[in-house]
């Protein structure tokens, strides 16, 4: 995903930085679109230079769109053979179907280079063009899938290899319902909490004059949302963001409660004398609504210095 930096005038927020979240059936890349990227997000960076060239090239040779780089994979011009492409590390991966050895002299040939390697598909391995096919079929029939399996889900996309979903409880029960109502194929992968993560953190309802409440002490347990507010009564500017924990007490222990899975990178600025509202999705359909103790914990800075804040409220 990549990073744009932008500003925003809010009533008491300016944001600093904001990048894309992945939401329910979206297939995000940051490369051409028809190429992947197996790197950790902390990576140094690589001079994948050689292989950009390569998809230069195959572009001016096989694109139909002036201007897009990338995105002619299936296209009128691009041979039928050629069905993704990804990078591993700094070498890009050309994956064809068929015949390699005339696979790589055409294509060395259409890119004017040949600073790729050959990658056969079939024998059970998807490649990029039928995973971006599931991902498509996918985002047709999301709107029809039972509430209650779109509840549970929160984002999915295409990976190197497989058909990645994120769930908010991942637990085989819930993988095979997504199977059974959603979609099911060799290729699915699954992540997200199985609900037993322990919640280890601790936090202050009041600080340097900082303080967060919640607007309701006690909310139903049908309730898809729970709404707390900062109050900067100190001296010193604070700043937070959008990212949370919900934790639930449940057979002695502080628990995570399955919840969100990507925040907006985003920064507010809270003045002295201001307050900044947060907002937690519940997830009732996904979480059951269990009556009981639960906390609501974000991270804020204060005149530079990190602090959790906590703020208790109850399901009834």
């Amino acid at each position: 995903m990549k990073m744009t930096l932008t500003k925003l005038i809010l009533p008491c927020a300016i944001a600093l930085a904001a990048c894309g979240n992945a939401q329910s059936g979206k297939d995000v890349h940051t490369l051409p679109p028809d190429t992947l990227q197996a790197l950790p997000t902390d990576a140094p960076p690589i001079d994948q230079s050689a292989g950009m060239a390569v998809i230069e090239g195959l572009n001016r040779a096989y694109g139909d769109k002036p201007g897009v780089v990338g995105g002619f994979i299936g296209n009128g011009r691009c041979p039928d053979y050629l069905e993704g492409m990804w990078f591993d590390s700094a070498t890009l991966v050309l994956q064809v179907r068929g015949d390699t050895v005339r696979a790589r002299r055409e294509l060395e040939a259409a890119a004017g280079s040949g600073a790729f390697r050959i990658e056969q598909v079939g024998g059970g391995r998807l490649s990029q063009k039928q995973l971006h096919a599931l991902v498509d079929s996918l985002n047709v029939i999301w709107d029809s899938v039972d509430p209650i399996v779109r509840a549970n889900v929160s984002g999915w996309g295409a990976t190197v290899d497989g058909l990645e979903v994120t769930l908010r409880l991942n637990t085989p029960e819930k993988q095979r319902e997504f199977r059974e109502k959603a979609l099911d194929s060799p290729a699915l992968t699954f992540t997200g909490t199985d609900g037993m993560e322990v919640c280890r953190r601790t936090g202050v309802s009041d600080t340097l004059g900082v303080s967060i409440r919640a607007e309701k002490t006690s909310v139903a347990r049908n309730a898809k949302t729970a709404a707390f507010v900062l109050h900067n009564e100190g001296r010193d500017t604070v700043e937070c963001g959008e990212s949370y924990t919900v934790a639930y007490w449940r057979e002695g222990e502080w628990r995570v409660l399955p919840s969100a899975s990507f925040f907006n990178a985003i920064a507010y600025v809270v003045p002295p004398g201001k307050q900044h509202r947060f907002v937690a999705h519940l997830h009732p359909l996904v979480n059951g609504g269990r009556a009981g103790e639960y906390r609501f914990f974000t991270n804020i800075e204060i005149n530079g210095e990190k602090v959790t804040m906590m703020a208790p409220f109850r399901l009834e």
